[in-house]
């Protein structure tokens, strides 16, 4: 089932729908206005890049985990 607001074209000659549940977009695009494309490959750009970031500081927070694991275990 895909529900939210309808972010189409003024003139209405495009179907574009947008739903955010929580931490999942889905995207249905009925239609090949430039404009459109290319703003939702922006928009796929930027989730990438948030995903990327995203996986950084969990890299980073496991290496942390890693090293006070190390240093409680030498403690004990």
């Amino acid at each position: 089932m895909t529900t939210g607001k309808n972010f189409g074209s003024i003139l209405g000659n495009n179907r574009s729908v947008y739903t955010d549940v929580g931490n999942i977009y889905n995207i249905n695009v009925y239609g090949t206005e430039n404009a459109e494309i290319e703003a939702l490959k922006q928009r796929v750009d930027g989730l990438e890049r948030l995903l990327l970031s995203k996986d950084e500081i969990i890299k980073t927070k496991d290496d942390i985990i890693k090293l006070l694991r190390k240093y409680v275990n030498k403690k004990l």
